[in-house]
């Protein structure tokens, strides 16, 4: 059987987008968020392409939305678009071994450094919640604050 209520439909989307947004910045929660997370490699090249793979295979993995941005720049559509996490590859990240990816978050200063085969779990609890951000950097001796 159908539940139709007799005001119809819009109050409650509505009331699904109100609770899902932010009061000052409109901006959805991590985990109803269409993307969830905007991987942002430096350039492209074997290497860089190599760790792409991984850390997709890993956000494949739990589940996670993502997006790859492909082109050179500041990552300005991932605040457009409410994508909260962000994971930077550099060329540091093949080279240097363990190998490491930055994640940072669009709504807290400061970066975590985190090797690619835990990017994945690290991103999933950060978006359930089952993690906090500033949890997840003091567990972490990596992060690194801005000036």
């Amino acid at each position: 059987s159908v539940i139709e209520p007799s005001y119809g439909i819009d109050p409650i989307m509505y009331c699904v987008l109100e609770h899902g947004f932010s009061d000052d910045k409109l901006k959805f929660k991590s985990v109803i968020s269409p993307i969830q997370c905007g991987i942002f490699p430096a350039y492209n090249n074997a290497s860089i392409n190599t760790v792409l793979e991984i850390v997709q295979k890993q956000l494949d993995e739990y589940n996670l939305s993502y997006k790859v941005d492909d082109s050179t720049g500041f990552p300005t559509w991932s605040v457009d678009i409410s994508s909260s996490y962000q994971v930077h590859i550099d060329s540091r990240s093949d080279h240097i071994k363990p190998h490491l990816v930055r994640v940072t978050n669009a709504e807290y200063s400061g970066e975590l450094k985190v090797n690619m085969s835990e990017v994945g779990s690290i991103i999933h609890s950060l978006v359930c919640g089952k993690l906090s951000w500033k949890t997840s950097c003091q567990r972490k001796s990596h992060l690194q604050s801005p000036g």
